[in-house]
């Protein structure tokens, strides 16, 4: 019965993680979860709800730290592409100077995992907490980030600032991709070292972008 019920953890993770890149082709910079459209969460519900609670903390954070903006180079004349990238999207500036968006993936992901597994019933109680306690819970949800690489590459179909007259005519400027790699584990609050599942999940979307569309 547990394995059966720890199933239902997988697509409530996905779902999540999701979420940060829907949000991302909105216009609002604010990560939130669920993501409107559709604001909902995932449609899924455990059988049986195991007779346990579980407390979610924020995940560990272990993404690199670089970040490298050269799209500014699709402005030279005979330059294919240039492109942006970072290991850590919330930290990317927008041209007003503000973040291109904001979120703090360690609670955002938990908060977003916790909400999905009290949705599906899976255990009788799912809380997120912020320190160490455990808040009554016989179980706790751990997770570390090993990726949320963002990369956008743009073109001017190498001619330089006069190219963007065709984005301004709905021709794709370029394309961008995200990848998220994570972990969770559940394991005993009285003892943290015996996981009694886990799952490893990696995400990837891509998608072409224009001033109308894709952002």
């Amino acid at each position: 019965m547990e394995r059966s019920c720890f199933l239902f953890l997988r697509p409530a993770l996905c779902t999540a993680v999701l979420g940060i890149f829907v949000t991302g082709c909105t216009f609002s910079r604010n990560w939130e979860y669920p993501p409107n459209p559709p604001k909902t969460l995932l449609n899924i519900k455990a059988a049986n709800a195991l007779p346990s609670k579980v407390v979610v903390r924020p995940f560990r954070d272990l993404r690199g730290e670089r970040t490298v903006e050269e799209s500014w180079k699709v402005i030279i004349p005979f330059y294919p592409y240039a492109a942006d990238f970072s290991d850590r999207p919330e930290t990317v500036k927008a041209t007003e100077g503000g973040p291109a968006i904001k979120m703090n993936p360690s609670q955002d992901f938990a908060r977003a995992l916790a909400d999905e597994i009290r949705n599906a019933g899976v255990f009788s109680s799912v809380t997120y907490a912020e320190g160490a306690g455990s808040d009554g819970a016989d179980l706790v949800l751990n997770g570390t980030i090993r990726s949320t690489y963002g990369r956008r590459a743009l073109t001017t179909y190498m001619l330089g600032p006069f190219g963007t007259i065709f984005w301004i005519l709905g021709a794709p400027m370029g394309n961008a991709s995200s990848i998220v790699e994570m972990d969770v584990q559940v394991a005993p609050v009285s003892d943290p070292a015996r996981t009694l599942w886990q799952y490893t999940m990696q995400f990837k979307a891509e998608r072409v972008i224009g001033i109308y569309y894709g952002r």
